[in-house]
């Protein structure tokens, strides 16, 4: 199935050029320059049935060219037709129903929808071909027009919980130039896994488009102006494992709402006016969604998970950390005068922070880390007066003329590896020097004198 609809989204912009003028926006209500008269009509039904070829044919034809008017006629005639009538009769409903006037879509879908409940029988096998054929031509039709209209459509990496999913993705934001109307596509297209819409166009009328997509799994909202009485609408959706909500205008009306969604498994609110403790009993109460609330406030850096220590994998361009002069490499250990032992420390702290506001984190900036080897003699003791350090062990006292000096240890270093082993304390450290045999080489790494380094802070928002 994924495969299939790859295809048919890659494909779509081959086609682009032809269709467009077709598929770009909805046309009027069907013109038709000379309404034929009630015989007339009956009459072309009546010639569906017809021996000739070209009598059923022009038949046909001239059905199609009466639009919507024709409809319920065909439904009321199909059972009296013979075989090849009702086969044309379908077909006629069926071009109808491929018309870029939504209305006349819904309208002839409508009937072929009702004929295809006659299971069973002839009429109702072909009407359910029809639907099928109809499903897949509009699904081309709808990427069509809405990327026309200012949408994005193709296969994305979207990041659901802590993995990264490819998923059929439509995005919506500042550059849409459709109408609300236009925006009933969406639920046309059903390979559509996940949805994000951004801007000050997106509102709580927005939703009774979004609400039909039964095959979203993943929701993303963004600087919009839904409120809690928008996001409601979501209430029982099926299929929804992911809710991703950043500076949009909900408070704690939304939750006894987003509680009904039975599948929802990941929920972030950002920049929102949910309250902390709403949040919170949320949480408590819907304990199969991992719940990320924070009050909006942005610093862009990566980290490393916890447990590890909260080293600065890398740091966001145009971010409040690039600014503050935070580099990839630093160790933050300090913010807002609470230690930071890990991201998750970290991420928590900074969720109590609003976009705006300022704070300042303390870092070390280790450096370059450097190698050395000791060899174990009777004349080295383990005689280094150590203290805890956020790398390691730092040297607070050394004799200089201990083999320690003589190897390049000097007061001030953190020593982050001795031996094979990590040291978190100096009782690890001076059990792995009593185990290591005589003349024994220990490889020793550490920080020559590591910067500590305040960093003054004014977050912005997530982008």
């Amino acid at each position: 199935m994924m495969k299939r609809l790859r295809r048919l989204v890659f494909r779509v912009p081959l086609l682009a050029v032809a269709l467009s003028a077709f598929a770009c926006l909805s046309l009027p209500a069907w013109q038709v320059e000379s309404p034929a008269s009630s015989e007339k009509i009956q009459g072309w039904i009546n010639d569906l049935s017809a021996r000739r070829f070209i009598v059923r044919e022009e038949a046909r034809l001239q059905l199609v060219s009466q639009g919507p008017v024709v409809i319920p006629r065909l439904v009321e005639a199909i059972g009296t037709q013979n075989v090849e009538g009702t086969a044309r009769s379908i077909f006629v409903l069926q071009e109808l129903a491929s018309s870029n006037d939504l209305a006349i879509e819904a309208e002839s879908r409508e009937a072929l929808g009702t004929l295809a409940q006659q299971a069973g029988t002839t009429v109702g096998r072909k009407a359910t071909r029809a639907l099928v054929i109809l499903d897949e031509r509009r699904e081309e039709r709808s990427i069509l027009a809405l990327r026309a209209l200012g949408a994005s459509i193709g296969s994305e990496y979207i990041v659901i919980g802590t993995e990264a999913q490819q998923m059929m993705t439509a995005r919506i934001n500042d550059q849409w130039q459709g109408t609300l109307a236009d925006l009933q596509r969406l639920k046309w297209i059903r390979s559509i896994d996940h949805l994000a819409l951004e801007g000050d166009k997106v509102t709580d009328a927005w939703m009774q488009h979004v609400t039909p997509m039964e095959g979203l799994r993943s929701l993303e909202l963004k600087r919009t102006r839904i409120t809690s009485s928008g996001a409601g609408q979501l209430k029982d959706h099926p299929g929804l494992m992911s809710l991703d909500i950043k500076y949009c205008p909900l408070n704690d009306d939304v939750m006894s709402q987003l509680a009904t969604i039975s599948s929802l498994r990941f929920l972030k609110l950002y920049g929102t006016q949910v309250t902390v403790e709403s949040a919170a009993l949320f949480a408590e109460q819907q304990m199969t969604v991992e719940v990320d609330h924070r009050l909006g406030a942005f610093l862009g850096v990566a980290c490393p998970r916890a447990p590890e220590p909260c080293f600065v994998n890398s740091v966001q361009s145009d971010t409040a950390a690039e600014r503050a002069g935070i580099r990839a490499g630093d160790l933050i250990i300090e913010f807002d005068d609470e230690i930071v032992r890990s991201f998750d420390d970290l991420k928590r702290l900074i969720s109590r922070h609003k976009s705006g506001d300022k704070t300042t984190l303390v870092m070390i900036r280790p450096g370059i880390p450097q190698s050395l080897t000791v060899q174990k003699t009777e004349q080295l003791k383990f005689n280094l007066q150590l203290k805890k350090h956020a790398l390691g062990l730092e040297i607070t006292g050394l004799e200089m003329k201990s083999p320690w000096y003589a190897r390049g240890l000097r007061q001030g270093d953190v020593i982050n590896v001795f031996g094979n082993q990590s040291v978190l304390d100096a009782k690890m450290m001076e059990d792995e020097f009593k185990m290591a045999g005589e003349n024994e080489k220990l490889n020793i790494t550490l920080y020559r004198k590591p910067d500590k380094k305040k960093a003054d802070v004014t977050f912005g928002e997530w982008k």
